[in-house]
């Protein structure tokens, strides 16, 4: 089986969708034969990519048995191709990109972008959005994750970044872009002030409600146990992962908006950090209830007070069912995992001789 794959987000770019694009890319050309056509100069380049794709694309499609496209936004690379090569052509859907509010995007996936072979949702809630939006032929595989090789602890390091001393602290952490879906202004504004003050809260990521977060710590007069870090090195959010208590992802509703998948849940999870997470969206489809982490009603102020004090009350619990996660991870979402899932969907394409 021979599979061109078209994608506008790739390294050196970083984000999910990036790093989601080369994994596949990359691991499946390991297992079978693939092309791969991407635009590695990020948003800015997408003008010049598309007529380039398409036109390449064009030119491949000849040689493969499938053609793969990273999102809808490149519906008309992949309705011209399929309409002219003939050949099956399948889609991976994300979340927002079926939901993204804009008249003329969502005409222009009307007319392009629903009358391809399969789309591959990564989660059941991104399945759900593409169903009651006229996507047909849905299949779901999730995202995969990069185990790292070991969890190195070291205090020291963490408080180096810090700048803090964490002797008889605890850590919670969140990690991801800070826009208001992610819940991190509604945790702090109701669920961090009920907790022991030993307890502090690191957030790794910027957004445009960072400001909105901030007032929201001084307001509740909990600033001093923030640590909004931005953006951080590799290096750093690895130590981070691998020094923080409680990984916490407090996801509220924004119409509008949803959680795809929750990537970060996983990487937390991989690092033996217990995820508490809102029961939501995407997120379900990260985390298995007391598998990898600990689902939360959205919003449930008592029911996240009772689960992050029940962990952080009893260290070897808590330790061991990090554990527990890494390897649920490590079972369930590897890459090696996913691709096959992939390949599989692709083989089921190809007409049968």
């Amino acid at each position: 089986m021979k599979t061109l794959f078209i994608t506008r987000t790739y390294p050196p770019v970083t984000g999910g969708m990036e790093n989601l694009s080369y994994q596949v890319t990359s691991n499946f050309s390991k297992i079978a034969d693939a092309f791969i056509i991407a635009n590695k100069r990020g948003k800015k380049n997408l003008p010049f990519f598309i007529p380039w794709a398409l036109i390449k694309g064009l030119i491949i499609a000849r040689k493969v048995d499938v053609v793969h496209i990273g999102d809808p936004v490149l519906s008309i690379v992949g309705w011209v191709i399929k309409k002219l090569s003939k050949k099956p052509v399948a889609v991976t859907l994300h979340g927002l990109d079926i939901t993204y509010q804009s008249k003329i995007y969502q005409s222009y996936i009307k007319y392009f972008g629903k009358k391809f072979d399969q789309y591959i949702c990564i989660s059941r809630q991104t399945e759900t959005e593409a169903k009651n939006n006229g996507f047909p032929n849905t299949v779901i595989v999730p995202i995969g994750i990069d185990l790292p090789e070991a969890v190195e602890r070291s205090r020291g390091d963490l408080e180096k970044i810090l700048k803090t001393d964490l002797s008889q602290k605890k850590v919670l952490l969140t990690v991801g872009r800070l826009v208001k879906r992610k819940g991190v202004q509604w945790f702090i504004e109701n669920v961090l002030p009920g907790l022991e003050k030993n307890v502090i809260y690191v957030i790794v990521g910027d957004g445009e409600d960072k400001e909105k977060i901030l007032q929201a710590a001084d307001k509740q007069k909990v600033a001093d146990r923030i640590f909004a870090l931005g953006r951080v090195s590799d290096d750093e959010l690895r130590i981070i992962y691998s020094n923080s208590d409680i990984f916490i992802m407090p996801n509220i509703k924004v119409p509008g908006d949803m959680e795809g998948f929750g990537i970060v849940a996983l990487e937390a999870a991989a690092h033996e950090l217990p995820v508490v997470a809102s029961d939501m969206e995407g997120i379900k489809d990260a985390i298995q209830h007391k598998g990898n982490g600990l689902l939360v009603k959205s919003q449930d102020i008592a029911q996240y007070l009772q689960v992050i004090n029940g962990l952080l009350t009893d260290d070897n619990t808590r330790v061991q069912f990090g554990r527990q996660a890494r390897q649920f991870v490590k079972d369930n979402y590897s890459w090696g995992t996913i691709v096959q899932k992939y390949q599989q969907v692709f083989q089921d394409l190809i007409p049968k001789s």
